[in-house]
């Protein structure tokens, strides 16, 4: 992580770059995906839900709220993300226009 960013804004481009791997563009998906680990991320819940993301990508399944959700409950993870949260990161962005962006310049 670019230890020169406050937390805040951390968390905040977190929020929006898992929020624009909900919006089911692949190749936005494939290109944060080769460049992120889920150790890059600070927030513990955002570790959870982002490794969640990348086992429904590598099997092929598609990426929205009740596919992260049960791949959370099958790991048994889902209670450590409050249902809310995990609502709310996908109406956090509308668009995937600087994932790639945050991806690489953020970390």
């Amino acid at each position: 992580m670019n230890q020169n960013l406050e937390l805040p804004n951390v968390i905040e481009i977190e929020k929006q770059l898992l929020s624009a791997l909900f919006l089911k563009k692949k190749k936005v998906v494939s290109s944060v995906l080769s460049i992120l680990d889920a150790d890059d991320f600070y927030r513990a819940e955002h570790k959870l839900i982002f490794r969640a993301i990348l086992r429904l990508y590598v099997k092929g399944s598609p990426i929205d709220y009740s596919t992260v959700a049960e791949e959370l409950r099958k790991s048994n993870e889902f209670d450590k993300i409050s249902h809310h949260y995990l609502l709310s990161l996908i109406d956090t962005t509308d668009t995937t226009a600087k994932a790639e962006y945050y991806a690489r310049a953020c970390w």
